[in-house]
């Protein structure tokens, strides 16, 4: 039986959100028994099959997340963004990959299917932050299994931003191992477009070192054993 039957992908929406759609004609691939579970806090309109659910949650994406959680009935659990995409080819290497260590913290790399000639750095960043800093973020498809990832307590609910980035510092420090698929995610630049590319890299930059620092110096006091009383 193949490992993929026993997957609830989650996928949180934000109001309005529309790329979801697209998102599913690429998960139609996986067996039927897959669990797809859309985490909304607005009605939606269209009608799904049987293995696709719809749940209401407050709003903000931790909520979303750790509600589709609650939905879940499989025995693991898989991330994604709904403007991502994804092939037949990098799903595949999901399976293989739990095939071999299910007891892992799973995600894939990175690149943008729009946005400025300069987001080629951004996928480049994404994969050096990833592979040598060990901090892949949430639209990189995170998967886990349901077991480990209630044993971590889930998504932080009360920060206001990066609950993925804070929930792999979580992993790391309970020794949860993390690696790459070796599988491709595409997302959208749509913020980099709305925004800027300049003003948005130098804000995800600056408000990952913000988390990032206080975490990686709890580790290393803990690793050297150093008590600051």
């Amino acid at each position: 039986m193949s490992i993929l039957k026993n997957i609830s992908v989650v996928i949180p929406l934000a109001p309005g959100e529309k790329a979801y759609l697209d998102l599913l004609k690429d998960l139609e691939v996986l067996p039927h028994e897959t669990e797809i579970i859309l985490s909304t806090t607005e009605p939606l309109a269209e009608i799904f099959p049987k293995n696709i659910h719809v749940i209401h949650t407050q709003k903000g994406r931790a909520h979303q997340l750790n509600g589709g959680v609650i939905k879940a009935s499989k025995d693991y659990l898989w991330f994604l963004h709904a403007d991502s995409r994804i092939s037949k080819k990098d799903i595949s290497t999901l399976e293989k990959s739990l095939n071999v260590a299910p007891e892992t913290l799973f995600y894939f790399n990175l690149k943008f299917y729009s946005g400025p000639i300069w987001m080629v750095l951004n996928t480049i960043g994404v994969w050096v932050r990833s592979h040598f800093l060990g901090i892949p973020f949430g639209d990189q498809g995170l998967c886990i299994q349901k077991s480990l990832f209630k044993s971590l307590g889930g998504f932080d609910e009360k920060v206001p931003f990066g609950e993925d980035h804070l929930f792999v510092w979580k992993a790391k420090k309970q020794g949860i191992g993390l690696k790459c698929t070796g599988g491709w995610l595409k997302t959208s630049a749509r913020k980099y477009q709305r925004q800027g590319w300049f003003k948005t890299t130098v804000n995800h930059m600056s408000l990952t070192f913000k988390q990032a620092f206080p975490q990686y110096f709890a580790i290393l006091l803990r690793s050297h054993k150093i008590s600051l009383i």
